[in-house]
């Protein structure tokens, strides 16, 4: 099964990255003072970006497991 709108898919994916982009940076500018915090403490820039990640990755991969049976495989155009 080849790719038939190659070019469809490069936008789709461009727009996705976009968008997560902006709520990555939206979610980090409301948490700026957690983050301070957390500097001030010490804590490494990394460790306080990896973690906000898998946080929200392991939440999005539970709701995902959690609805994905729920949806059909097919829709049907009548």
């Amino acid at each position: 099964m080849g790719r038939k709108h190659p070019v469809a898919l490069g936008i789709l994916l461009t727009v996705s990255a976009v968008v997560i982009a902006l709520i990555i940076h939206v979610m980090t500018l409301e948490k700026l003072k957690q983050i301070a915090t957390l500097k001030l403490i010490g804590a490494p820039d990394r460790v306080i970006f990896v973690q906000q990640s898998l946080a929200l990755g392991t939440l999005g991969l539970g709701l995902i497991l959690t609805v994905k049976d729920y949806f059909p495989r097919r829709v049907l155009l009548v």
